[in-house]
C-alpha cells in the first residue's frame, strides 16, 4: 500500500463534505423557510383579526350613525308631508269657504266662453243691454221700442 495521498479517496472525502455542507445549508434554509411562513401565516392571522375588530367596530359606530341618519331625515320627512297635508287642507278649505258663503258660485275652472254665452241668450236679453241713452247722431241709440221693452222689464 502506498502511503502517498489517495486521489480518489481525497476528492470523496471533499465531495462528502461539500455535499455535507450543501444538506446542511439546505436543511437550515429550509428551516428558515418553514419560520418565515409561519411568521407570513401568523402576521396574516394578525392582521385580519385587527381588521375584523376594525370592521366590527366600525360596523358599530357607522350602523348607530345610519340609524341616526334615518331616523332624523324620517322625522323631516314626515314634517314635510304634515305640512303639505296642512297647505292641501288650508287650500281646499278656502276654495270651499266661498262655496257656502254664496249660493251656488260659478264653479272653479275654466271661465266660459262669452260668444257661447251669447249664443244661449235670448233677444231680447240683448236688447237689454244695449245702452239706452244716446242720439242717433252719434252711433249709440236704441230704437223706441227697444227703451219701451227695456222701461217694462
Amino acid at each position: 500500500m502506498s502511503t502517498g495521498l489517495d486521489k480518489r479517496r481525497l476528492r470523496r472525502e471533499i465531495e462528502h463534505e461539500r455535499r455535507a455542507k450543501v444538506v446542511q445549508r439546505l436543511t437550515e434554509l429550509g428551516v428558515l423557510l418553514n419560520a418565515a411562513r409561519a411568521a407570513r401565516r401568523d402576521a396574516l392571522e394578525r392582521i385580519r383579526s385587527q381588521c375584523r375588530t376594525a370592521r366590527e367596530k366600525l360596523r358599530t359606530t357607522c350602523g348607530a350613525r345610519r340609524q341616526r341618519a334615518q331616523r332624523e331625515g324620517a322625522e323631516v320627512i314626515t314634517s314635510r308631508q304634515r305640512e303639505i297635508h296642512e297647505e292641501r287642507y288650508l287650500d281646499k278649505l278656502q276654495r270651499t269657504a266661498g262655496r257656502r258663503s254664496a249660493p251656488k258660485s260659478k264653479p272653479i275652472g275654466r271661465p266660459r266662453k262669452a260668444s257661447r254665452e251669447r249664443e244661449s241668450e235670448s233677444d231680447d236679453e240683448v236688447r237689454r243691454d244695449i245702452p239706452l241713452c244716446g242720439s242717433p247722431h252719434n252711433g249709440i241709440y236704441a230704437e223706441p221700442t227697444i227703451m219701451l221693452s227695456a222701461e217694462v222689464a
